[in-house]
Parts: C-alpha cells; sequence; structure tokens
C-alpha cells in the first residue's frame, strides 16, 4: 500500500492533521537517506511496518508537531524580521532510542534533514519571488501576491504579460463535482489533466492513462513533468524551475483564461501536487476532481 491509499486530512480554525500510511512497507526508499532510515526503523520493529509513515499537525500560526516511527518533531517558527525567521527543531525520543540507538537517531535526522533541504529551496524561491514583486513596486491585494504579475511573469503562454485579464470566470479554486466536470467537457476553456502515479512503480500512472482516461485528458508525470532535476540534496521532488513549468503548462493548452481540473485514481494526493504548483505561481482557477476517477466512473461513467 502506497501512502497515497492511505491518507487522511482533519481542519479545524486552529490546527490541521494530516495522517499518511507506510510507503511499500518500507520497502523501496527513494534516496540513500531514506534507506538508511528505513532500515534502522525495520530493524528497530524486528521487520515490522509501523502503523503509520507519518502525522503532521500544524498549529496554526507557527508550530508544527511530526510524528515519525519512535520519534516526535516539534518545530517552532519566529519571525526575526521580513525576510529573516528562526525555525527551532526539536527532537525527542524514547529513551531507549535516545541513550542506545546511536544510529537510529542519525538515520532519522539525515532523513529529516534531506527533506529540510527540499522545504528550504521552496522557501527561497517564493521569498525571490516577494522580493521581485516589491522591487517592481506591486503592492499586494488582500495580503497574497498579485495574480496577475506572478502569471504574466511565470505561466502565461501568450503575450500578455502583465495587461492579463481573464476572458471568462475561473470560479473554481479547490475542488470540482464529477457532474460540473462532466458538464465542462470539451470546453475549449477548461483543460484536464490525468496526474495518476505510484511511487512503487513510477510508470505505473502514464500506463493507466493510455489504457482509458478522462475525455480530452492530458497525463503530467510526477516526476517528469512536475518535479524539477534531483542534485541528491534537493529531496524526492524538488519544484521545477518556472519557465520549465510554463513550458509544460503552455503544452497542456493552458493559460491565464484556462480552468484546470487536476485528478487521480480518488483522494487527490497527487492530483494536489498539479494544483499546488499551479497556485503557487499564481494561477488560482485550479481544482482537484472531488473523488477521482473512482467517483468519476461511480456517478458519470463515461
Amino acid at each position: 500500500m502506497s501512502p497515497a491509499d492511505n491518507l487522511r486530512w482533519q481542519f479545524s480554525d486552529r490546527y490541521s492533521v494530516q495522517t499518511v500510511g507506510v510507503n511499500n512497507a518500507l520497502a523501496k526508499p527513494g534516496t540513500k537517506a531514506y534507506e538508511r532510515w528505513h532500515r534502522a526503523v525495520l530493524e528497530y520493529y524486528r521487520g515490522e511496518v509501523p502503523r503509520h509513515g507519518a502525522i503532521w499537525v500544524t498549529i496554526y500560526p507557527n508550530i508544527m508537531l511530526e510524528w515519525y516511527a519512535h520519534v516526535l518533531i516539534v518545530s517552532t517558527l519566529i519571525p526575526r524580521g521580513v525576510e529573516r525567521t528562526t525555525n527551532i527543531v526539536e527532537f525527542y525520543y524514547p529513551e531507549d532510542i535516545g541513550l542506545f540507538e546511536r544510529e537510529f537517531v542519525d538515520a532519522e535526522q539525515a532523513a529529516y534533514m534531506e527533506t529540510a533541504a527540499e522545504d528550504d529551496e521552496i522557501a527561497e524561491r517564493m521569498d525571490a519571488g516577494r522580493r521581485a514583486l516589491y522591487k517592481r513596486g506591486k503592492k499586494r491585494d488582500s495580503g497574497r501576491t498579485s495574480r496577475r504579475w506572478k502569471t504574466g511573469c511565470s505561466i502565461s503562454t501568450n503575450s500578455s504579460g502583465a495587461s492579463w485579464r481573464p476572458r471568462v470566470p475561473l470560479p473554481y479554486t479547490t475542488l470540482v463535482s464529477t457532474e460540473e466536470l462532466a458538464r465542462h467537457l470539451g470546453d475549449p476553456g477548461w483543460v484536464i489533466v490525468d496526474c495518476r502515479h505510484a511511487l512503487a512503480d513510477v510508470d505505473a500512472g502514464e500506463r493507466a492513462y493510455r489504457a482509458a482516461h478522462l475525455p480530452g485528458a492530458a497525463f503530467m508525470h510526477l516526476d517528469r513533468e512536475l518535479s524539477g532535476a534531483k542534485t541528491g540534496r534537493n529531496g524526492r521532488h524538488p519544484l521545477p524551475e518556472v519557465a520549465t513549468l510554463a513550458t509544460t503548462f503552455g503544452r497542456a493548452g493552458i493559460d491565464a483564461s484556462t480552468q484546470v481540473v487536476a485528478y487521480d485514481q480518488n483522494n487527490g494526493a497527487w492530483a494536489s501536487r498539479l494544483w499546488w504548483l499551479l497556485h503557487w505561481l499564481g494561477h488560482d482557477a485550479a481544482a482537484v476532481l472531488d473523488g477521482g476517477l473512482d467517483k468519476w466512473a461511480a456517478e458519470v461513467g463515461r
């Protein structure tokens, strides 16, 4: 079972909780650091697989709790200035691990820091975008970066640039129902993207797409189109370069006026990657198909 098959969310006004399953019984780590960590976990559990892969709790606005196999990590963000934040990270282990299992501790922290490097790259790119916006003299709109500026500089595939205006209403920014999507099949203002993927078999999603997919849907591969080049220090799925994303989205027919709908097999774990990338670039008219292909088959069937 992959993490996407056992992904659960819980939201409230003060916190959010995400629970994710164990990836392939820890048998196929994505990097050398995670291979070492998985081996340490399996040795400690004597070959048994932990109940959860991870539980992430975000307490708004600045505290994150992360539970992994026999470790609790507490991160507290302290703003120091416009471009400076201190992140205090604390690791808590059971007494027997803290005192006698040095390899377990070292392996876990090495894997954690590898992922932290990827997160840091995301933050630095977001800071660079805000800095460029500030230098251009653009103002923030309701606390958000100007979508017009980001779209014009990032993903617009025509020559309109900063004068971009949406030609049609683009109301779907989170989820879209199967019924609503069915009404827009063949609509030139809508682009449907199949994002199915499996960590254990990275070509499974594309094979499934070629076998059957929603009418008119394009396919985007998590590793090839929705991730950047790996350096060995930037994690499993680093962010692509903005120019590369612009080319990818333009090839799929996405421009500033497009409503994008991403889908995967069911729970949206892979589709949300495309959704996040589009919103990161400022293209708010991007939504995930509620229930994915499974719900479409049950409710629409074509």
